[in-house]
């Protein structure tokens, strides 16, 4: 196992190199992980795990597109600041997630469990872009595009209760793909501000039960 508790960088890593997890090998990170250079392949064997834990934040901040071929389960903050960050196995977790200065993520959640989807997925910035592929069924995540764009794809209802509200501002494009509702319920709201700012919603916008559009 390779724990990390305070603030790393990528720099031991040799640009265009090789990082492989195997025989179930775990990296922790409990402080700040920045990927600041760029890795050529990062992999992990069945059994493997990288664990962004409560209290770490994973930054990937390298101009460079990035692909983790490694199980990612993500309880603190993913940051990408900068490139491109994708991922080809399976992505877990309640952490937070934002891509900010016209950064690209992509989230694979559509076999993520209900109970294991991001608390919060948001853009900043124009050009910034995250497409999130999410399963069926009925999902409470904060959403905000401040700026930039955000893509929700999948079926049944994205829902905004509890403080969870879905918010487009400052030129942010909000889209609910794939047949998904958007629903204000529970004291939650769903609003857009601003100029330019919008929600694109192919399936039904709902307020319901105490919610707001």
């Amino acid at each position: 196992t390779l724990r990390n508790s305070q603030g790393w960088n990528s720099n031991w890593i040799a640009a265009g190199g090789t990082l492989t997890l195997q025989n179930g090998a775990r990296f922790i990170n409990r402080g700040i992980f920045n990927l600041s250079t760029h890795i050529g392949s990062w992999t992990g064997t069945p059994g493997t795990l990288f664990h962004n834990e409560s209290t770490g934040r994973f930054v990937h901040d390298t101009s460079s597109s990035t692909t983790l071929a490694v199980p990612f389960h993500n309880d603190g903050i993913l940051e990408v600041r900068a490139g491109t960050l994708n991922f080809s196995s399976s992505y877990t977790g309640t952490g937070g997630v934002a891509a900010s200065n016209g950064a690209k993520l992509t989230l694979p959640l559509s076999s993520t469990s209900l109970g294991l989807l991001p608390s919060s997925i948001q853009t900043i910035g124009a050009g910034s872009e995250i497409t999130a592929n999410l399963p069926n069924g009925d999902k409470l995540i904060a959403l905000e595009a401040n700026g930039g764009r955000l893509v929700a794809a999948g079926g049944g209802n994205m829902v905004a209760a509890g403080g969870g509200n879905i918010l487009s501002h400052n030129g942010g494009v909000l889209v609910a793909a794939g047949g998904m509702n958007m629903v204000a319920a529970g004291g939650g709201n769903i609003t857009v501000v601003g100029l330019n700012s919008r929600i694109e919603v192919s399936g039904r916008l709902v307020a319901a039960g105490g919610g707001y559009v």
